[in-house]
């Protein structure tokens, strides 16, 4: 009887430190609502938003992507059409969810990849097409957490990555 109890004091310990000490504290809701992103609630500043909540996730060490994708409204008359920028991130239970400049509450996004997440956040009745997408394959699967060292990302760095990476700038 004394082992068992001995037996799961071990395995309980053992669980609360890997499950304490493995896991990072997931803070990326909390940069995602950050209202001092630059063009947090600007219309026409998707991408200047994009680009500074992006730098925010990857030097907090979350998986982020910035996604540009081309709209078109068949709907809509005189065949509305644009651009618009956000940015996807992936929380600590594995799920999805994107952020664009004039959205408060991140939108859970369905889908695994920039094409989904525009077809997605786009909304219904919308032609998209991904003109680019910028990820750090580093970070995959990470969250974002404010306890990490900043990597000091920045917005020439960012352009650097992309054009290593040939994607053009809109």
């Amino acid at each position: 009887m004394n082992i068992k109890l001995l037996l799961w004091v071990l395995i309980a310990g053992v669980w609360g430190g890997l499950s304490a000490g493995a896991l990072a504290a997931d803070d990326s809701r909390t940069i995602a609502r950050n209202a001092q992103v630059a063009g947090k609630f600007r219309k026409d500043q998707c991408l200047p938003f994009a680009r500074d909540l992006y730098g925010q996730m990857v030097q907090a060490g979350g998986e982020a992507h910035l996604v540009v994708y081309q709209w078109n409204d068949a709907f809509a008359q005189g065949q509305k059409s644009g651009y618009h920028a956000i940015v996807v991130y992936r929380d600590s239970s594995g799920r999805y969810f994107g952020v664009d400049n004039l959205t408060w509450k991140p939108k859970w996004l369905k889908g695994s990849t920039p094409s989904e997440w525009a077809m997605f956040f786009a909304g219904f009745g919308k032609q998209v097409a991904v003109t680019q997408s910028i990820t750090e394959p580093t970070l995959r699967g990470s969250v974002a957490s404010l306890d990490r060292a900043p990597r000091n990302l920045n917005n020439r760095e960012i352009d650097q990555l992309a054009a290593a990476r040939n994607i053009a700038g809109r």
